[in-house]
């Protein structure tokens, strides 16, 4: 389980948690509440492939309800589409800039890093300078960070990808609170 602070009241992941029935006031405004929350990915959004038709047919009908309020992140099976344009065409501006696929945005005392380790993270890199413009002018207490390839790893089918270190670097650097 990952909350913000209390006083804060707007970040949560809940693993396990549903409300089974909106029989009462109490019951429905805490489902209002877990509906006006964000959802995020770490990519790898659809199998196999990233195509507009994987997202329509598999996305949609599942977590389309939720495409509103979701901030993705691209997974390299997104990329298997070129320039993962599935990927961009489906979430459009949620997304970020097409073809770059990194944002950043507020939510409450949180700020919210979504970057894309499909593309260079390399030191000096464009996405890295980026991030480090985007850490520093940021007033915010908290700062998660989220994206589809980890640093690390108790995997054995998937090995670290150590060239997100870059990013890490930048993140600790900057006292990154939690990253995904």
């Amino acid at each position: 389980m990952l909350s913000a602070p209390r006083r804060s009241g707007v970040l949560t992941a809940r693993r396990g948690r549903t409300v089974r029935s909106a029989g009462t006031a109490t019951r429905r405004r805490r489902v209002a509440r877990h509906h006006l929350r964000p959802v995020f990915t770490t990519g790898d959004n659809v199998y196999d492939s990233g195509t507009a038709s994987q997202f329509s047919n598999y996305y949609e009908p599942t977590w389309g309800r939720h495409k509103s309020r979701t901030r993705p992140s691209p997974g390299n099976h997104d990329y298997n589409t070129s320039g993962a344009t599935g990927y961009y065409n489906y979430f459009g501006t949620s997304a970020g800039p097409s073809g770059r696929g990194y944002y950043s945005f507020d939510l409450g005392n949180w700020h919210v890093v979504s970057l894309n380790s499909n593309i260079s993270m390399s030191a000096g890199s464009t996405q890295e300078q980026w991030l480090r413009a985007d850490l520093a002018a940021t007033s915010k207490p908290c700062t998660l960070a989220y994206w589809h390839h980890p640093l690390f790893t108790s995997s054995s089918n998937h090995a670290p990808s150590t060239s997100t270190r870059p990013l890490y670097q930048a993140l600790y650097d900057y006292n990154a609170d939690v990253v995904v």
